[in-house]
């Protein structure tokens, strides 16, 4: 009989080798973790970094309700003090209710010095009369380059102008002192402010309203302010009135002409096809 060969054994199998790379691999994320978590600060340490940007942060607080209060009187001494900013800019911290009372004139000096003036129109209405213009000079306003809204106006009107012009702009109110005797009504209004040109008839309203008018007579009791010049109202409040005025006096629509010229007469003669 022939005898049998065992066969010879060859290196660790496929199987164990793997074994072995997974067991290294998982060793080494287990390292990594731990070496993350050993590196992360402390909850000590983060909220001591939170109370150095913020020392009015304080989970520890004995006393919430007094350290709240000193936050707040903190607070309002910002907003109600004088201090500087940066001395070397001029630039310095005022108290919160005179901002508010500077930021109107700011507005108002911005949109003086950035309105696009307009041509001042004629002095003179179509027909020869001498259109209606204030006794005080000046120019018109930023207002002309805004888009008045009527129902704003109104209220505008009611709060400022409807004590001396009447109800609706209707007149009646005795100015005494006056040539008239009464304030000028301004519904219907004076017929040489209309015009048919939106522009130039907002221009017309805008002169008295930016710079006022004093009615001749000896004494009159009653003056137009100056709500434009004095910083009253503002430019986009007397874009509004004005537009307000305009919708209680529509001004006539400008005819337009248009040239009909005939069609050409079209001829054709239809000559019967052989059947």
């Amino acid at each position: 009989m022939k005898s049998e060969t065992k066969p010879e054994r060859s290196g660790p199998s496929g199987l164990v080798i793997g074994s072995i790379l997974a067991l290294l691999l998982g060793c080494a994320l287990v390292f990594g973790l731990v070496f993350l978590i050993s590196a992360r600060p402390s909850t000590d340490q983060q909220i001591a970094a939170i109370h150095a940007r913020n020392p009015a942060f304080n989970l520890e607080q004995t006393t919430p309700n007094t350290d709240a209060q000193a936050l707040a009187a903190t607070q309002e001494a910002l907003l109600q003090g004088y201090a500087w900013v940066d001395r070397a800019a001029n630039v310095a911290r005022i108290p919160i209710d005179r901002a508010m009372e500077l930021v109107p004139t700011v507005i108002i000096d911005y949109a003086r010095e950035n309105a696009v003036a307009a041509p001042a129109p004629a002095a003179t209405t179509e027909s020869g009369e001498d259109i209606g213009r204030p006794s005080n000079p000046g120019e018109a306003g930023p207002a002309l380059n805004l888009i008045g809204d009527v129902q704003s106006g109104a209220q505008v009107f009611v709060a400022n102008c409807q004590k001396c012009h009447g109800a609706n702009g209707q007149g009646g109110v005795v100015n005494l002192g006056s040539d008239d005797g009464t304030v000028p009504p301004l519904n219907p209004i004076d017929e040489t402010l209309i015009s048919a040109d939106p522009r130039v008839y907002a221009y017309n309203l805008d002169l008295f309203i930016e710079h006022g008018s004093l009615p001749s007579g000896t004494n009159p009791q009653l003056v137009m302010s100056p709500l434009g010049d004095e910083g009253q109202i503002s430019p986009q409040q007397i874009a509004d009135v004005i537009a307000y005025v305009i919708s209680l006096n529509p001004a006539p629509s400008a005819a337009a002409t248009v040239e009909v010229t005939a069609a050409p007469e079209i001829s054709a003669t239809i000559e019967p096809t052989a059947s």
